[in-house]
């Protein structure tokens, strides 16, 4: 088998996994549902089926919760500090000493736990369990589910075996190494983690990279060291320190040497990964276009329908309204799109847990206005805190 075809194999696991245990599921709640219609000789019918969907809803969103209480459990007991807590939209961040709600939605997750890590920085750092340990909790959860599922009945039971194989799907579709929609699952990065030191180098910047960001600081002003020595890009965890150091270049006014850093990173062909390849290609669309001399056409090269695609998935991300706004008044020169961008921008920036990085984003889009007024396109004066 080739590796193009391994790939391909590899992408189709997340959709194998869902229809082995959606028909799992299926059948344990046929028999369950069948049981329960007997056993109220049929007088129930719509009360059953709404409990059995009712508990097929409950356990999906408690298996998320206990999917991120075992990365902060296990993490916690191997050294890693408290930083952020996120289950749907709701998020629960620690900032000032102070525990904040906030609002943040990432694709393709349901949930997320992010921690410090341990401190001083050493290649034999623990990662297994706290990247581990949220498909730990699930296999746990779902054999306790099972055991109460055997001597239960009743509505109680439907809940307990649904809980179960919400629990096995969760610790397969995110223990076994592959890539689930833009992002790489718990497992793939765990696998990376064990096969090389600079990986483990790269973790360990992007963990304290968000934690000095959510206590205020912007990535211009972090070490310089932690965005030097970038490994060849091969995998999300490398892939995300190169992406931040493009950021950082681009947060301290050097757009050229993010452009430059931007394109290598376009050109190597190596896989970043969905969501870091559109990351990206937004940043060097933003540079483009707020060039002295905008470049469209390479602009619209990057923007192009896959782009698009997963810009509907990414429109809660500031760097994405900032892309959007540029292109719409730049490259579009579309008023009521770029105002429309805006709004959406500054709705976001209400609510979003990292300040810092609205305050970089506000400043990027200054220079945006700035670029617009130079090709006598009408900005919508945007560097307002």
């Amino acid at each position: 088998m080739s590796q193009k075809e391994k790939k391909s194999w590899k992408n189709y696991l997340p959709v194998i996994l869902g229809m082995v245990m959606g028909l799992g599921a299926g059948v344990a709640s046929g028999i369950l549902f069948a049981g329960g219609i007997q056993a109220s000789d049929g007088k129930d019918l719509v009360v059953v089926l709404f409990m059995s969907l009712l508990s097929a809803i409950a356990a999906f969103f408690l298996q998320v919760f206990f999917h991120e209480s075992g990365h902060l459990i296990f993490g916690l007991l191997t050294g890693y500090r408290f930083v952020s807590f996120r289950i749907g939209h709701l998020m629960f961040v620690r900032q000032d000493g102070v525990m904040n709600i906030r609002r943040m939605s990432i694709t393709g997750t349901g949930g997320q736990c992010l921690m410090a890590p341990p401190e001083p920085y050493s290649p034999a750092m623990p990662t297994q369990l706290y990247n581990y340990g949220g498909v730990i909790m699930n296999v746990l959860v779902a054999l306790l589910a099972g055991l109460e599922a055997a001597r239960a009945s009743g509505v109680w039971q439907i809940f307990c075996v649904m809980l179960a194989v919400v629990g096995l799907f969760f610790a397969l579709l995110n223990g076994v190494p592959m890539q689930t929609g833009l992002l790489d699952n718990d497992g793939r990065n765990a696998m990376h983690l064990r096969k090389d030191q600079k990986n483990v180098r790269a973790f360990w910047i992007q963990l304290k990279v968000n934690e000095e960001m959510v206590k205020g600081r912007r990535l211009k002003d972090l070490p310089q060291e932690w965005f030097e020595e970038i490994a060849p890009v091969d995998n999300i965890l490398v892939g995300t320190q190169a992406a931040m150091r493009v950021e950082r270049e681009m947060d301290a006014g050097r757009y050229e040497e993010a452009r430059v850093l931007a394109e290598a990173l376009l050109k190597s062909g190596r896989e970043m990964g969905g969501y870091l390849t559109f990351v990206n290609k937004c940043n060097l669309a933003y540079l483009y276009l707020t060039q002295e001399t905008p470049d469209v056409a390479r602009a619209r090269g990057l923007v192009d329908k896959g782009y698009l695609k997963v810009q509907r998935q990414m429109m809660k991300q500031p760097a994405t309204l900032r892309t959007m706004y540029a292109y719409r008044l730049i490259a579009e020169k579309d008023q009521m799109g770029a105002e429309e961008a805006m709004v959406r921008f500054d709705l976001l920036a209400r609510t979003y847990p990292i300040q810092s990085e609205i305050e970089m984003e506000r400043e990027l889009l200054a220079r945006v206005d700035a670029a617009a007024e130079q090709i006598k396109t009408l900005p919508l004066k945007t560097g307002k805190a």
